[in-house]
């Protein structure tokens, strides 16, 4: 008998959840929490719900999560995120930031100073593109910490769509490291979609970033970044390296830019296993005279798809520039540093695929 009333409790029980599905729609007006520890909550219609983002990041504490609706969207603000904490958003395509307005003084949309921070789910949107030092353009996304994730997002019509690390006024340089950039559109942006400065053991993974200056811009002491999965299409210059050590390029897909992998003076970087073709200029190589025999033998290219069949090998341009006889002839004779003295060199991809990759 209660073996009986058990199994039509269970029946009963299961019928109910077929016909009342689990459903995001409860919550998402509500101020139930999300996750353990404190939830904030930005727009919507539940009780308590904060207007604006900034108000709700000043009242929270490391280790919240502020969850920000699209009911109100756009939201024009310039964020300080000073806590480590969580920021999402409800929708990517319909939740959005835009800096336009500028009201707190900050040029970038979004500004990271705290270690640990994950943004998801927003559109960011119109960092001012004028004005501001070479060392302080204005950015959809700044990070000047460690540790963060910054993932699923749209970053459009920005200076810089995201940097990473930088230099203050002051010339100090602000080191960022271990950050994640995950799954972001990123596009129509002046500037660099992701440009890292003074930064290492950052991962840049499965990203869309086109359309502009240059798609992937890493120089001034980067070392040890990986960049992966990435589709890297319609910008001025695709990916590219200056000043950069140990730095992993692997599959990506490298298209339709104007030049897709500019390598500008740097060493002991890997790239391999990309598919680099349908570019104006596939590839192209600036070193000085002072490191070429160390550029020459530390830096790999291996097995990337250049748009052939039948392809033994491939030989990448580089040009090699007189560094002392230019600094000679340029402090000393005058001369014009854009005629500068250099010389044509190679690299090679010994074993170049045959067939592209199905990267994604």
């Amino acid at each position: 008998m209660k073996k009986g009333i058990y199994c039509i409790f269970v029946c009963l029980l299961m019928i109910l959840t077929a016909i009342i599905p689990l459903s995001t729609t409860g919550w998402k007006k509500s101020s139930q929490p999300l996750a353990k520890g404190n939830t904030l909550y930005v727009g919507g219609l539940g009780p308590n719900n904060y207007t604006k983002i900034q108000d709700a990041i000043d009242d929270a504490s490391d280790d919240d999560r502020i969850f920000v609706f699209h009911d109100s969207s756009p939201y024009y603000e310039n964020l300080l995120v000073n806590k480590s904490i969580m920021l999402i958003g409800e929708e990517r395509h319909t939740t959005i930031i835009d800096g336009k307005e500028q009201g707190s003084g900050l040029a970038d949309v979004l500004h990271i100073s705290a270690d640990g921070v994950t943004v998801q789910g927003f559109t960011i949107q119109n960092g001012s593109i004028e004005g501001g030092p070479q060392t302080n353009h204005h950015c959809g996304i700044e990070i000047r910490s460690d540790n963060n994730i910054i993932k699923d997002n749209i970053i459009v019509d920005n200076y810089f769509g995201i940097q990473i690390g930088g230099i203050t006024d002051t010339l100090r340089r602000d080191w960022s490291k271990n950050n994640i950039i995950e799954g972001n559109l990123i596009m129509n942006n002046k500037g660099a979609g992701i440009h890292g400065m003074f930064d290492h053991d950052n991962s840049l993974i499965r990203n869309n970033v086109s359309w502009n200056s240059q798609g992937i811009l890493f120089d001034y002491d980067g070392w040890k970044n990986v960049l992966s999965e990435n589709v890297i299409f319609s910008n001025d210059i695709g990916i590219e390296m200056a000043q950069d050590t140990d730095s992993t390029v692997h599959q990506n897909i490298i298209t339709e830019n104007m030049l897709g992998v500019e390598i500008w003076c740097s060493n002991r970087y890997t790239i391999t296993e990309n598919n680099i073709f349908n570019n104006e200029k596939n590839a192209a190589i600036t070193t000085g005279s002072t490191g070429l025999v160390w550029h020459w033998r530390s830096n790999v290219w291996d097995r990337n798809y250049w748009g052939g069949t039948t392809q033994r090998f491939v030989a990448i341009k580089g040009t090699c520039i007189l560094v002392f006889i230019n600094g000679v002839l340029v402090n000393i004779v005058g001369l014009q540093p854009e005629r500068a003295f250099s010389f044509p060199f190679f690299k090679f991809d010994q074993n170049p695929a045959q067939q592209p990759y199905d990267i994604r």
